[in-house]
């Protein structure tokens, strides 16, 4: 279905295109010597409908990429402030603590640690448009309410050609398998 949506697209920017490139050599034929003009006005437009056409197809993504790209490389990342050293009966096979329950809220770490999840919209993407997201994980000890690390990161939503298909996403810095968790605590060795 979206291959068809596509190659409709295509087709419709490729007629509109020879429509514009006929409209102008006929309005270049019938003028004769004002044709100095005529091209100055014809050459802006098509940079306009070239530059409209590159800026829908693919170019916002690029933009708004570089854009996530600048928001990560100023605050994204992981940053411990204290790491946690707990037993081995604290972690899974996999090395992963296994008291973390994130439908918990600020309790998902238990009794002893907050853990604090916020997203927050930088650009709103209602109706289609982009959007870019910041994503902000914190733990913090109960007991004096101090700050043991965060995890920071941003994301781009939307700014594809319209049409069927899911918008296309993009986001930094990529963790991987590690999280702000993995980071904080520790297995006692």
């Amino acid at each position: 279905m979206s291959g068809v949506y596509l190659i409709g697209v295509i087709a419709l920017w490729l007629w509109l295109t020879s429509l514009l490139w006929k409209g102008f050599k006929r309005l270049r034929a019938r003028e004769g010597k004002q044709t100095t003009v005529i091209s100055i006005v014809a050459f802006l437009l098509a940079l306009i409908w070239l530059g409209a056409s590159f800026w829908y197809s693919g170019g916002r993504k690029i933009y708004y990429d570089r854009q996530v790209e600048n928001l990560c490389a100023i605050d994204g990342g992981i940053k411990v402030y204290e790491t946690v050293r707990l037993p081995a009966d604290k972690f899974n096979q996999w090395g992963q603590i296994n008291f973390f329950r994130p439908n918990k809220g600020d309790e998902a770490l238990g009794p002893d640690y907050i853990y604090k999840s916020e997203s927050r919209y930088l650009i709103n993407g209602e109706n289609g448009r982009v959007a870019i997201l910041r994503h902000h994980d914190s733990v913090y000890r109960r007991l004096d309410k101090r700050l043991l690390g965060e995890q920071i990161g941003y994301a781009r939503r939307g700014g594809d050609f319209p049409g069927p298909w899911h918008p296309s996403s993009f986001s930094c810095p990529n963790f991987g398998s590690e999280s702000i968790l993995n980071k904080i605590f520790v297995k006692l060795q």
